[in-house]
């Protein structure tokens, strides 16, 4: 049987310390899966390609 996994899908909230659906999502011991997904429509309607939040965002998620 294979394992299970959790999901935990990093939305807003990119902390690790401090985070309740990551808490959760660890507190059962099972392997935990982190996602993140770029929303394409908001990238999309950014004017400057080169937005400094997007590039928080990356470097946060590099972290993680």
């Amino acid at each position: 049987m294979k394992d299970k996994i959790t999901i935990h899908w990093f939305r807003r909230d990119l902390r690790l310390e401090d985070n309740a659906a990551l808490y959760h999502a660890l507190k059962d011991g099972k392997n935990v899966l982190p996602l993140f997904i770029f929303d394409k429509n908001i990238l999309d309607d950014l004017e400057d390609k080169e937005d400094a939040r997007v590039h928080f965002i990356h470097s946060c998620i590099e972290y993680l």
